[in-house]
């Protein structure tokens, strides 16, 4: 066996033992996932439009909602990272490891990937409940429309792993919300698309 293919299983060990802790909270995600984006939908889809919204607006906003999930989720990542760093240091486990120290940490962006994918994948017929009237199945761009989640997916462990390592501790925890995740979600076109924000501030 030479060291890549090493490499790789354990790597994928590690995966699957992170997978089977994923497996007992599972329904829990679901459940907290269904409750946010049928708050935001209810909200954004049909109460906003009653005071002048575009009707299509709620549409939008379930796209959003639906990257906008597996960002938030890095949170509980980044907190369980500082957690452990200041706390037990169960990471120190997987450094000493016969891998090199940086699969420790793709491992990690490959478990929240596998896991945000489970979760938004639970969504989406979820939230296409809301807009049945209005939604015409022929002319969704499949594939954008998943990449889009996939790539949200991938992105939200690796951001929170690397927001993780501005953070001291956990009294500092607060920061990662007021400077990073509010930011991101609030201007990274969640209740606006970049190609509108052109149009009004070129700039």
């Amino acid at each position: 066996m030479n060291c890549y293919h090493f490499y790789a299983q354990t790597v994928g060990n590690l995966v699957e033992a992170d997978l089977l802790i994923f497996t007992k909270e599972l329904h829990n995600k679901i459940i907290d996932n269904f409750i946010h984006v049928a708050a935001n939908l209810i909200v954004m889809g049909y109460i906003l439009p009653q005071f002048g919204i575009t009707q299509q607006f709620g549409l939008f906003i379930f796209a959003s909602i639906i990257s906008s999930s597996a960002l938030f989720d890095s949170y509980p990542l980044i907190a369980n990272l500082i957690s452990d760093i200041t706390g037990e240091k169960k990471i120190s486990y997987d450094l000493l490891l016969p891998i090199p120290s940086w699969l420790v940490f793709v491992r990690i962006i490959i478990t929240g990937a596998i896991q945000n994918t489970i979760i938004c994948m639970a969504v989406v017929p979820f939230g296409m409940l809301f807009f049945l009237h209005e939604l015409n199945f022929a002319t969704i761009q499949y594939m954008p429309f998943f990449g889009m989640i996939l790539i949200s997916c991938i992105f939200a462990p690796a951001f929170g792993l690397l927001t993780a390592s501005f953070i001291q501790n956990m009294q500092r925890l607060s920061t990662v919300w007021c400077r990073f995740l509010f930011p991101l979600w609030y201007f990274g076109g969640f209740q606006f698309s970049w190609t509108s924000l052109h149009a009004i501030f070129p700039t």
